[in-house]
């Protein structure tokens, strides 16, 4: 991509005086500042400013003044050949009447309404008119209103900032690090193992997040029994969790880590959820699902029975409580004696 094309390069500045950019953006000028095609140079209440526009011309800005810069701006301050011409005898006549006090309209009155060259008028309003082509009126102003341009007060110091882009909303959601195309972020433990969640933040500036467990059929005696931490670093080190946690600007992930507790009572899988909250109020939550190992095992004790006894009575132990009912299927067999007429 080409760079942009010079247009002038700023000579002085008095009070406060700005250019903007192409994308709205407000800068401070300072002398030897190069300006460039497409910027507009804005000065405040007490600004003024002098432009070197190249070619030996200086433009020189104006308080309360807003012009944008192109190349047309700078070759109108180009002088035609014929206009550049004042003649030395103009200029001795000139002098003489100041360093005599005389008026200078009056002693160029007679040659101003012509002269004896043919000439339409002395050279020195032809200085004039070259003055007068650097009339503000000529620039190319920006079409703006005077409502789009920053105010300033008293000392130079303007009271509008420039519009910002809008600051996109904090997000926030749980995931499962173990599984991350899981879109609902719920996971899944084994009794005894420590639950991880996954926290993705994405924010434009810092902020801090609350981390709450709360009760599903999970109690608290099920989990968070000693631990409840978070690592920053993928797991690399951990910390208690005692209160908010401070999020940096930018896209963050963190772990988040609780026990679970290894009993023996058979039952079903128990519940319990992590959310978490963004200072802003933003908000996610997921599950977790303790899955129970402890299935009790099934074991019976060798009996002898009397032949006369008339009833065989077999005891069925289960290895470990169950909260759940348990369905035991039995049948018999065969061994030395024959069902029908032995038992």
């Amino acid at each position: 991509m080409p760079a942009a094309l010079t247009i002038a390069t700023v000579v002085s500045v008095t009070g406060t005086a700005y250019v903007r950019n192409p994308n709205g953006e407000l800068v401070v000028l300072k002398p030897g500042d190069t300006l460039h095609e497409g910027q507009v140079v804005v000065t405040s209440a007490d600004g003024r400013v002098a432009l070197d526009m190249g070619h030996g011309e200086t433009l020189d800005l104006l308080p309360e003044q807003t012009v944008q810069l192109t190349p047309e701006l700078s070759e109108s301050l180009w002088p035609d050949i014929e206009e550049s011409v004042v003649f030395e005898e103009s200029i001795e006549r000139i002098m003489q009447a100041l360093e005599e006090g005389r008026d200078i309209d009056l002693d160029l009155e007679a040659p101003a309404a012509g002269g004896a060259n043919g000439d339409s008028g002395n050279s020195f309003v032809r200085l004039l008119r070259i003055v007068e082509g650097v009339e503000p009126a000529t620039f190319d102003f920006e079409s703006s209103s005077v409502a789009d341009r920053p105010e300033f007060d008293a000392f130079g110091t303007t009271t509008r900032t420039v519009e910002e882009p809008p600051v996109q909303p904090p997000t926030i959601s749980v995931f499962d690090p173990s599984n991350p195309t899981n879109s609902l972020g719920d996971i899944r433990v084994d009794e005894g193992a420590d639950a991880i969640f996954g926290v993705k933040i994405t924010t434009a500036v810092k902020t801090t997040v609350t981390l709450i467990l709360a009760d599903g059929t999970a109690i608290d005696a099920d989990y968070h029994v000693t631990t409840f931490q978070v690592s920053l670093d993928g797991g690399g080190t951990w910390t208690t969790i005692t209160g908010p946690i401070a999020v940096p600007a930018g896209s963050t992930s963190l772990l988040i880590k609780t026990d679970t507790f290894d009993d023996t009572l058979d039952e079903a899988n128990e519940t319990f959820t992590l959310t978490a909250t963004l200072k802003s109020g933003e908000t996610a939550s997921a599950t977790a699902t303790i899955i129970d190992n402890d299935t009790p095992a099934l074991s019976i004790d060798d009996i002898t029975i009397d032949e006369a006894a008339g009833t065989a009575v077999f005891t069925v132990t289960l290895s470990n409580p169950s909260a759940v009912p348990v369905t035991v299927d039995w049948a018999t067999a065969d061994d030395g004696a024959t069902a029908g007429s032995d038992y």
